[in-house]
């Protein structure tokens, strides 16, 4: 991924936190996790403190669990005028996420859900890094 893009680190860090699998995942934080070489150490040190905080989807990934599913993310830029360049080496970017959860057992897929993020970068050494992010919407599916 380009991380001399503001927006595209943006959508890559939003994209890895919604990565879950059902098998292995306890919680949505394992996702935001995973997106650690995206952070700044103090964002990611935040973040891991809330790692055992209460799964948000605990319904989804209960479907998901009986069907050995993983969450299949895309995110995009969010309408409107969230998205700015605070200045030379600070940036803010409101990404709109979606998901459903593919099965392995070959059951029908999984309705999942979408969330908007306002997402917080700073640029260091001529590369972004995510230094926090705030859900201002979660909306989950009743299909897939």
């Amino acid at each position: 991924m380009d991380r001399s893009d503001a927006s595209a680190t943006a959508r890559s860090y939003a994209r890895i936190g919604h990565c879950w699998d059902s098998t292995l995942d306890e919680n949505t934080m394992t996702g935001v996790l995973r997106a650690r070489d995206l952070m700044s150490v103090s964002w990611y040190d935040e973040q891991k403190k809330g790692s055992s905080a209460r799964n948000t989807l605990q319904a989804q990934f209960g479907k998901a669990a009986k069907h050995e599913g993983y969450s299949v993310p895309d995110a995009a830029p969010t309408g409107g005028d969230v998205d700015r360049n605070v200045a030379a080496d600070k940036a803010v970017r409101g990404i709109t996420t979606s998901w459903h959860w593919k099965t392995r057992d070959g059951s029908a897929d999984i309705a999942g859900g979408r969330d908007q993020q306002i997402i917080y970068l700073e640029k260091h050494g001529g590369q972004w890094i995510v230094v926090g992010a705030q859900t201002t919407m979660t909306e989950e599916l009743d299909k897939a």
